[in-house]
């Protein structure tokens, strides 16, 4: 009988690896688009973290002989005003411009959520709290994000506290609106009913049914943060090339010979295009994907 047991568990066991597999390869076929994003992202990622090894060239050495030289079998990307290796740098950038859409785009989840979920449920912070958010909102992105690292510093963390204080707004009224819609539900009710805090029915019930829109959103602050991350760093506001290269600012480096050696400038903006059409892509799939009423449909 114990073997009959077992027997009869084991399927159940490798059910669910089935279940999950079955899952994503229908996410696939019904969401290419969003399947095409993300592999392009993975393999993004996945040559900025290897560039050394695709890459023998030191990304910081200076060779005043291949000073501008155009794309060669030595350098695949040509080379800048420095002749330093263009294609090595343009690895390094990656990381840098990848992990600072990233880490924008957690943050901002976070604080969204947390702002979002507090003044959507409760009115009297909402009146303060969402009119501070329009204040931030009224002032041009850009124009807010080089007057804080202006004030705080041109560093990576700076730029990257910069482009999460702008985007926070948006993140926030995200998160409210579903709030709004989601402290009129049945299982809130229910909650209140049984004598439940509203610091429990947030935590419980309505931040985790924020997620959906919260994750869908992230991918667009991702994107954003890493083409508002490339204007500070072209207008000398973001990351100092010396200090630390990112697609950004190897293209500002370059926008002074853009006549005589466009390649500095075109191929760094080429693969940053190429990423944010990415993580646009997967967002687009995941939005409908998550949105109930879109899946419906579908």
């Amino acid at each position: 009988m114990a073997r009959v047991g077992e027997q009869a568990a084991a399927p159940l066991r490798s059910s669910l690896p089935v279940r999950v597999w079955r899952s994503v390869r229908s996410a696939s076929v019904r969401e290419p688009t969003m399947t095409v994003g993300l592999f392009i992202l993975a393999v993004l990622v996945l040559i900025s973290l290897v560039g050394p090894v695709l890459s023998s060239a030191d990304p910081s050495k200076i060779n005043m002989d291949a000073r501008l030289q155009a794309p060669s079998a030595t350098h695949w990307f040509g080379a800048d005003e420095f002749g330093r290796d263009v294609f090595s740098r343009t690895i390094l950038g990656g990381r840098i411009s990848l992990f600072v859409g990233a880490t924008v785009a957690l943050l901002t989840m976070i604080l969204g959520a947390a702002f979002g979920s507090v003044a959507g449920y409760f009115r009297p912070v909402d009146a303060v709290l969402m009119r501070i958010m329009d204040g931030l909102m009224a002032i041009p992105t850009v124009l807010l994000a080089i007057a804080l690292t202006v004030i705080l510093g041109a560093n990576l963390q700076n730029v990257i506290i910069a482009i999460v204080v702008v985007d926070t707004p948006r993140m926030t009224r995200v998160a409210r609106a579903s709030v709004l819609s989601l402290r009129e539900q049945p299982f809130v009710d229910a909650a209140r009913a049984i004598g439940a805090q509203n610091s429990r029915i947030l935590i419980r019930h309505v931040i985790p049914n924020l997620l959906a829109p919260l994750i869908v959103m992230g991918t667009y602050v991702a994107a954003g943060a890493m083409l508002t991350e490339a204007y500070l760093s072209f207008l000398g506001a973001g990351i100092p090339a010396d200090e630390i290269p990112s697609w950004g600012n190897i293209m500002a480096e370059g926008r002074r010979f853009i006549r005589k050696a466009i390649w500095v400038i075109f191929y760094p903006g080429l693969v940053l295009a190429v990423a944010v059409t990415a993580i646009n892509l997967a967002g687009d799939g995941l939005r409908d994907i998550l949105d109930p009423k879109l899946a419906h449909r579908m």
